[in-house]
């Protein structure tokens, strides 16, 4: 089994699994992992006349969908969860494919 961190951080920052670091400065979505079933992409919002700054996340197994996004209700394979303030989502997952 394989280990390993990828992040987006800040407004542009993304690091790799390999630790390579990239700046993005657009509102494209990005793919984060994709691996079989398991696709978890990050897009950045526009922040009024300051750039861009929050973030839309979206991990993906199958069909199942869990989107993060500031400002909005989280919600879980279409179900919208209104209550509670999210804002950050930390966890370990793994994932294990044929």
């Amino acid at each position: 089994m394989y280990s390993g961190i990828c992040s987006a951080i800040g407004d542009s920052s993304y690091t790799t699994f390999d630790g390579k670091m990239f700046s993005f400065t657009t509102t494209c979505e990005q793919s984060l992992l994709a691996l079989g079933s398991v696709l978890v992409t990050q897009q950045n919002l526009h922040c009024g006349t300051s750039g861009l700054c929050g973030k839309k996340v979206v991990v993906s197994v199958g069909a199942m969908k869990i989107e993060l996004a500031k400002g909005m209700d989280l919600k879980v394979g279409g179900v919208v969860f209104p209550d509670g303030n999210y804002r950050w989502v930390v966890g370990t997952c793994s994932v294990a494919l044929p």
